[in-house]
């Protein structure tokens, strides 16, 4: 169930397929300073694994689900990061509840867990505010301009074109508002480093104008990110309280 990411290639790998999650972009951060020995692209990874395990199966009773969590401990090096990876797990099923609706009777028999904790009530805020779309653009603005500062440093070179052919894909799945901060974001790169990343420039404005054109104003929907639990409703904390948990 825990995912262990081996080597920097495998978590860079991870990390750009998760910019395609809202959860991953808006609270990388919080959840960073709340794990022990995983990473926050293991503890996401662990948490689609477990979502998926849970759905997969229909797993939905309390008991059993104190089953699973007790084997995913067994798992943990540090008993410490089962409370931000099941925090994730509980928002990431919250997401899917319209779509699956088991997954909401799976969610109320999770959160008991994770109201055991006392810090899960502000964590929780913040992965919510994956549903404030602005919130989420920006953060994966920025998450962009951290690869794009990285890949710059080693001088754009062949492997960094690996890199920068799936960050075109992010920018691709974008609102156009937000394709072109991205484009301009992409063109001061390009202009401080002798046009090195010219092509990808030229192909997130051909895609900018044609879309305009066309008045094709695509929606993002986000289904990368392993149990794709992406592009739901993530409006979690008005979704479950401990008292509607008890009332089923």
């Amino acid at each position: 169930m825990i995912r262990r990411l081996e080597s920097k290639q495998e978590q860079r790998a991870v990390r750009l397929k998760l910019y395609s999650d809202d959860v991953y972009v808006i609270a990388h951060k919080a959840v960073k300073e709340v794990t022990a020995t995983l990473s926050v692209e293991e503890i996401f990874s662990s948490a689609d694994n477990l979502a998926s395990h849970l759905l997969e199966n229909g797993i939905s009773d309390k008991d059993f689900i104190d089953m699973e969590i007790d084997d995913v401990r067994e798992e943990l090096d540090d008993e410490r990061d089962l409370f931000p990876l099941l925090s994730v797990t509980f928002v990431k099923l919250c997401a899917l509840r319209k779509a699956k609706p088991i997954a909401a009777d799976i969610a109320r028999a999770l959160v008991h867990r994770c109201q055991e904790f006392e810090d899960f009530t502000p964590l929780l805020g913040k992965l919510a505010n994956a549903e404030n779309r602005r919130i989420v653009e920006k953060g994966r603005i920025n998450l962009l301009e951290y690869e794009l500062k990285t890949l710059e440093k080693d001088g754009f070179d062949k492997d960094s074109m690996m890199v920068l052919d799936k960050l075109l894909l992010i920018v691709l799945k974008m609102d156009i508002p937000d394709q072109k901060v991205a484009e301009r974001l992409f063109s001061q790169y390009n202009d401080s480093n002798n046009h090195a990343i010219q092509k990808y420039v030229d192909k997130i404005r051909r895609n900018t104008e044609q879309c305009t054109q066309n008045q094709n104003m695509p929606t993002t929907i986000n289904t990368n990110g392993g149990a794709a639990i992406m592009g739901g409703d993530f409006n979690a904390t008005q979704f479950i309280s401990h008292k509607q948990h008890e009332s089923k």
